[in-house]
């Protein structure tokens, strides 16, 4: 039984000396739980080793937490590939009040966008494709009957769709409302299966000539995943973990599923206001919360967005792409590939912009690389900056505003990180 309604906080607690008792008993365990004492924000417990110098981080997050209706988060942060603060925050099972762990699963959504680029590319290093490789010449059996594509889709490049030039911007085919459209027309059939979304939606009209615009697409990412399996010969799940996170020493991450969570895996809460739809997992109106079958299915978005992992993984990959850790499966020559500006218009002349599934920002000091995700009922972000520190932050439920919540809570650790 899933989750229909925001579960509140439990208030915080009213006797300041046992808090406080506890707190100190519990200082130097690996792995304790702390509850915040009276006049401290949510009474949520904190678990993992407390550290030097990020108490007033610590008292920080929970506050956030309370701002934003979030029940649990976990934060990792290292430098020069080294963990020195992990900890979880909050609840990872709101109901049965099981703390979130430093090392509990979340789902992180898009960041999976950068896993999916990192095959791809260590594919392209083994000269197994091409970056040039046209998309449909790989997948030349991906046919929808009755339905003519576009003629530009055969220009279609890999280089493009990782770097989100691909053509298609609009009515993501991979959320609702589309999908159910798909499925509907594809037989009816729910779930839907993933090969017939993907044929359907490659038919579809681009949105722009291929190389010429930014336009950030999942389906494009979903294509990736569908030509990893179709060279390499593995299911995309197995490449990315034997090729890609099995060097870096990364056992735990996975696909995740719509109903069937991960041992470790966090519940997912909705934002205050979120209502329920019907369930992509049945053709009878059957209502939903969003994360669990009302707006997507786990099992259809692996490459773009369905990875769920735990923040010292995500450290640990950021770490190892940035050649700080032993592991990373690309070349330093590949990984500047990877990090490169596309020559697109609306990059040219700016710091920022979009690579091969990275957010990147380039200044004279150095590059600065980093990637969100964000779904109904989770959030999750890494970042490495060209000073050797990185961090990773994965939250159970999605706020209404999702840029302002989480830039607050970056200003948060980057001013406590500075402080230290």
């Amino acid at each position: 039984m899933f989750l229909n309604r925001k579960s509140p906080l439990p208030p915080p607690h009213s006797c300041v000396i046992v808090a406080k008792c506890l707190a100190a008993c519990l200082l130097a365990l690996q792995g304790c739980v702390l509850t915040a004492a009276a006049g401290e924000p949510t009474g949520a417990p904190i678990t993992g080793r407390p550290v030097a110098g990020f108490a007033k981080l610590d008292s920080a997050v929970l506050k956030h937490l309370q701002r934003w209706s979030i029940p649990g988060a976990s934060l990792t942060i290292a430098r020069k590939g080294r963990i020195i603060y992990s900890r979880g925050f909050g609840y990872a099972d709101a109901e049965h009040k099981v703390p979130v762990q430093p090392d509990s699963l979340f789902r992180v959504a898009s960041i999976s966008k950068s896993l999916t680029a990192v095959g791809v590319l260590k594919m392209c290093q083994d000269t197994k494709l091409r970056l040039d490789s046209k998309v449909f010449e790989v997948l030349d059996n991906m046919q929808s009957p009755g339905r003519q594509p576009d003629p530009r889709r055969n220009d279609i490049t890999v280089r493009e769709l990782l770097q989100c030039s691909g053509g298609w911007v609009k009515d993501d085919p991979l959320f609702e409302p589309k999908l159910r459209d798909i499925a509907i027309a594809c037989g009816g059939k729910f779930p839907p299966e993933l090969a017939d979304v993907l044929a359907y939606a490659s038919t579809t009209k681009l949105d722009f000539q291929p190389g010429t615009e930014y336009g950030y697409s999942n389906f494009g990412y979903a294509l990736l995943g569908a030509v990893i399996e179709r060279t390499s010969k593995m299911s995309y799940e197995d490449y990315i973990k034997d090729k890609v996170l099995m060097p870096m020493g990364i056992t735990r991450m996975r696909l995740g599923k719509t109903v069937s969570p991960a041992v470790g895996e966090v519940r997912y809460y909705p934002a205050p206001g979120d209502t329920e739809y019907y369930s992509l997992l049945s053709s009878a109106k059957k209502l939903v919360p969003w994360e669990y079958g009302g707006s997507f299915l786990m099992e259809l978005i692996g490459p773009a967005a369905g990875w769920i992992a735990s923040t010292p993984d995500l450290v640990r990959f950021a770490s190892a792409i940035a050649g700080e850790t032993p592991g990373t499966p690309l070349t330093a020559d590949t990984s500047k590939l990877m990090f490169a500006k596309p020559d697109l218009p609306c990059w040219r002349d700016k710091q920022g912009y979009f690579a091969s599934g990275w957010e990147v920002y380039s200044s004279p000091s150095g590059q600065m690389f980093s990637r969100i995700g964000g779904m109904p009922g989770a959030v999750a972000f890494v970042v490495h900056k060209f000073d050797g520190t990185s961090w990773a932050v994965a939250f159970n439920s999605r706020s209404t505003d999702q840029a302002k919540m989480m830039n607050e809570f970056k200003k948060l650790v980057w001013q406590s990180i500075a402080a230290r």
